[in-house]
């Protein structure tokens, strides 16, 4: 397992990439090292899972502790809120999933940024 100060922080050529999904798979893929995240989802408010890192958290079993926990995020284009479940120990998850949304929200900053 790699210490926290082993694992640079994320790219901002990641975040900048030219396909905002390309930069929320690194984001996710960075949390899960960070944190020892069994694995993030993003799934749409159709029930669709939209990325994934890690274990296959839909459907799974709360094995080892890690009961995964969903929490609602912004979607942009879209009317509803997306959910985003991620399951690691319980006492790393609510710093991930702060650290989640709040580089989730510059990735579609950025994104909107370019668009406009």
């Amino acid at each position: 397992m790699l210490r926290q100060e082993e694992i640079p922080s994320i790219s901002r050529r990641f975040r900048r990439s030219s396909d905002p999904m390309i930069a929320l798979w690194c984001l996710f893929e960075h949390a899960r090292r960070r944190y020892c995240l069994r694995g993030v989802a993003l799934i749409d408010d159709f029930g669709t899972e939209l990325l994934t890192s890690g274990e296959d958290l839909i459907g799974g079993s709360s094995a080892d502790g890690f009961a995964p926990v969903t929490v609602s995020v912004p979607l942009p284009g879209r009317r509803h809120p997306g959910l985003l479940v991620v399951a690691g120990p319980e006492d790393v998850v609510r710093p991930a999933i702060d650290d989640l949304q709040s580089a989730m929200a510059r990735i579609w900053e950025e994104r909107a940024s370019r668009s406009a």
